[in-house]
């Protein structure tokens, strides 16, 4: 998972900074499953109608190497990484 405001900007930073050239850098927030989500929802809008439960299944993506996304927000922006919670809930108050 990942906030499309920190994957715009990693792009800018990649397009625009000397210090970043010819990498591959990984945008990945942090895993998750639909449990998590469910009760971060649930969280956000309590008085909204959620399914009872996910289907239970851990999210299977492998690790990938974030450090040095996470090393570039921080320096370019002063923050790193939105997470779950904070991307639904700007998802959700958008409805």
């Amino acid at each position: 998972m990942v906030n499309v405001v920190d994957t715009a900007r990693l792009h800018v930073v990649a397009l625009t900074d000397p210090d970043v050239k010819n990498e591959r850098i990984f945008a990945f927030g942090e895993t998750y499953n639909w449990d998590g989500i469910l009760q971060a929802a649930r969280r956000i809008k309590p008085e909204a109608e959620w399914p009872l439960e996910g289907d239970g299944r851990e999210d299977l993506s492998e690790i990938v190497p974030r450090e040095r996304a996470e090393e570039i927000l921080k320096r370019n922006f002063g923050e790193g990484f939105r997470g779950l919670e904070e991307t639904l809930r700007e998802q959700l108050e958008s409805y």
